[in-house]
């Protein structure tokens, strides 16, 4: 049994533990501990990797406040996707990211007091 850790110091053995089992989907770490379950069900962004239009979905199980931001590698903002209130349900985004560079990015994602990061890659 998987158990979500919110909110709560999590130390180096469960952080370790906890990478161990997500192989390699280690961007699924969330600020506060570790979320990979909940993170999979509430965020989904496709395709990736890609050279267009990528599209982002976001599941709230109530209103929540959202920011969507995309930033390069060295943590410098390349764009502001959305800023502003979810609806409940599934939320979806458009992002056009086919001016970028050929390389690794990563969104920045707050639903409510949460902080996720995604790792995408463009070709």
């Amino acid at each position: 049994m998987r158990t979500t850790l919110l909110n709560q110091k999590v130390t180096k053995p469960q952080r370790l533990k906890a990478l161990r089992q997500l192989g390699d989907n280690k961007q699924q770490l969330n600020f506060y501990g570790i979320d990979a379950i909940e993170l999979q069900k509430a965020i989904n962004i496709y395709p990736n990797p890609t050279d267009a239009t990528q599209t982002i979905q976001i599941t709230t199980d109530k209103v929540e406040v959202l920011k969507i931001e995309l930033y390069d590698l060295s943590g410098r903002q390349i764009k502001n996707v959305f800023v502003g209130k979810s609806n409940i349900g599934k939320n979806q985004f458009e992002v056009n990211i086919n001016k970028l560079a050929q390389g690794a990015y990563f969104y920045r994602i707050e639903i409510g007091s949460k902080l996720y990061f995604k790792k995408i890659v463009t070709q």
